[in-house]
């Protein structure tokens, strides 16, 4: 499967990287929503998204509608720092199949990718 990495804080960028890459997952980096929204991501259900919630130029919630919008059928993640049961809620009315709250717990979000997996 492929990952696509949406986080606008580069430790987290490049951490993630290390454990899913650690774990066979061809990653792809991006700093902000605007930039995978111009990327378009190609792959379908191959590809599972891992957005933060909160960056600069979109919202996670936003990226998420804004790329079914054009199409995009893959499985999403959220993570946040400002976890709420509300935000939760949303990212999941949305089309986010679990809310991660950061620090992240690191094996909780590899079994959700994994799980991802199998599904798609």
């Amino acid at each position: 499967m492929h990952v696509v990495l949406v986080d606008d804080d580069a430790a987290v960028r490049k951490s993630l990287k290390l454990l899913l890459t650690a774990r066979g997952y061809d990653v792809d980096l991006y700093a902000g929503g605007e930039a995978v929204l111009g990327a378009k991501l190609g792959g379908g259900s191959r590809t599972c998204l891992i957005a933060d919630y909160l960056m600069p130029d979109i919202d996670g919630l936003n990226l998420l509608e804004r790329l079914r919008q054009q199409g995009w059928s893959g499985p999403a993640l959220l993570i946040t720092g400002h976890f709420n049961a509300t935000l939760e809620q949303r990212a999941l009315a949305v089309g986010y199949a679990q809310v991660f709250e950061k620090p992240l717990n690191h094996e909780r979000l590899l079994d959700a990718v994994a799980r991802l997996k199998a599904l798609f």
